[in-house]
């Protein structure tokens, strides 16, 4: 439960209801975002600004959080029985993404089209959504200045932690091996050598970029001009 956020005062009894189907493992609600004066942001929903109103999600599989993460820790709920699988939590991940994943995984994830809670975001903001995911395409080249190459080699070990869990696992060796696709990628992605501008574009043309990265072309664009520092 984060402090500056707010739950609706039906949101456990709503969100613990879903469990009376046994295939149900974890839910996920959605919600509005509020600035710090707890007015509502453009009429903006975690759901909208994730794009999950797109996702089918009657098929809905692990598969697809390989290329990004749709699960914020506030609005998920899971069942005590997945924590023998998620424990413990990689220091490499973000906990919501972690369980996510693991919990979609090995069991059906039940989408609550509710708004249960109001998702602050602020200036100050450390962990979360942040002001950024409000930014136009046109205002790129402001996140990009920021971009670092560490940011890639973070989200390498983490892959790797995720990777090791899932063999851990004995899971599908069609899945572990779409996760190491994705690892190729990011390690084209923190290449310093004179080919990396070319390397980089072959692994854009040829659709990996769009396959495993979140921001496909954006995310292509932010390699191109990465910080190396």
């Amino acid at each position: 439960c984060d402090q500056d956020d707010i739950w609706e005062s039906d949101k456990i009894k709503k969100m613990s209801a879903t469990f009376k189907y046994d295939d149900v493992g974890i839910t996920l609600c959605d919600g509005i975002l509020i600035d710090e004066n707890s007015k509502q942001i453009k009429k903006l929903s975690l759901w909208k600004v994730f794009n999950i109103n797109d996702i089918n999600k009657q098929f809905f599989k692990a598969d697809f959080l390989i290329c990004r993460n749709i699960f914020t820790g506030i609005c998920l709920a899971f069942r005590a029985n997945l924590r023998k699988y998620i424990l413990p939590i990689s220091e490499m991940s973000v906990h919501d993404e972690w369980i996510g994943i693991i919990s979609s995984y090995k069991k059906k994830v039940c989408f609550l089209d509710e708004k249960l809670i109001r998702y602050r975001i602020h200036q100050k903001q450390k962990v979360g959504i942040g002001l950024n995911y409000l930014f136009s395409f046109s205002k790129l080249y402001n996140i990009t200045k920021k971009y670092k190459i560490s940011d890639v080699k973070k989200e390498l070990d983490k892959t790797k932690d995720i990777i090791k869990r899932f063999e851990q696992l004995n899971a599908d060796e069609l899945f572990i091996n779409k996760l190491r696709c994705k690892l190729i990628l990011l390690e084209h992605r923190i290449r310093t050598d004179k080919f990396r501008l070319l390397v980089l574009f072959l692994q854009f043309i040829t659709g990996n970029y769009k396959k495993y990265t979140d921001g496909n072309l954006k995310t292509f664009i932010k390699d191109v001009f990465t910080n190396f520092e």
